[in-house]
């Protein structure tokens, strides 16, 4: 037992000085899924075939950890091909866009947007209940430039 403290103490030691550690999300290992009920009688399953990101893993301190995640919403897939073009529409997910590039501004431009919305509670937000509305619409509108070539 006692040889074995040195290293345990080593251990520790080392991960107390430790950096975070920056890793890829590996998108053919990877799985974003969801499920809802319809008509309150049954759950239809699906998921978003593409999913990239990164994760800042801090072996130190968890909370320190970040996770950035992009899910691709036009990649929707619930096996019913009518259903998932109706996902994609405006009437749900709208991932018509981005607009084309364009030469602007002495370089090149395009924009889209994206809506979501959260529950705050989900997020374990519950003050003023009653006051402010538990969903949330997220809205972002983007506008990307690069230099032209």
């Amino acid at each position: 037992m006692r040889r074995l403290l040195p290293f345990a103490l080593l251990a520790c030691a080392s991960l107390a000085v430790a950096e975070t550690q920056t890793w890829q999300i590996d998108p053919n290992h990877t799985a974003s899924q969801f499920s809802v009920r319809h008509l309150g009688i049954s759950t239809v399953r699906g998921q978003f075939m593409k999913t990239s990101g990164t994760v800042g893993y801090d072996p130190a301190d968890l909370s320190k950890t970040q996770i950035d995640v992009t899910i691709d919403a036009s990649s929707v897939d619930t096996r019913v091909q009518m259903r998932d073009n109706d996902l994609r529409s405006d009437h749900f997910l709208d991932v018509e866009g981005p607009s084309e590039p364009t030469p602007a501004m002495g370089g090149i431009r395009m924009g889209a947007e994206a809506t979501t919305k959260i529950n705050r509670k989900d997020f374990g937000v519950n003050g003023a209940a009653g006051v402010v509305g538990d969903d949330i619409q997220i809205t972002l509108d983007v506008e990307l430039t690069r230099p032209a070539k």
